[in-house]
């Protein structure tokens, strides 16, 4: 069962990944605007540092209210700070560009 979680948690960040940083790339640049190659980059720079703040979130703050507070405070952040991006995602959906 372990290997098999952990083959799955591989798969899945493996599909995710670059198709998060391609997708968020394809929103510059269309619909008659300019070509958008500074928000590109301030774009990529936001984004992978984000995703480093996120390990570093998970490593220590969410660690600590495990050990300190309790692990259902330690699941439920997680879990509310998925819905909230969940959310974020379906309610800007009207606003992507769609390729």
């Amino acid at each position: 069962m372990l290997y098999l979680s952990l083959l799955l948690t591989a798969l899945g960040g493996g599909g995710i990944r670059p198709c998060v940083a391609a997708f968020g790339a394809d929103q510059f640049g269309r619909r008659g605007r300019r070509p958008g190659g500074e928000q590109k980059w301030s774009y990529f720079n936001l984004y992978f540092f984000s995703m480093g703040l996120a390990v570093l979130l998970a490593l220590t703050v969410v660690v600590y209210v495990q050990e300190n507070v309790g692990w259902d405070w330690g699941f439920g952040i997680p879990a509310i700070a998925m819905f909230l991006s969940v959310l974020s995602f379906v309610v800007g959906y009207p606003l992507y560009v769609k390729i």
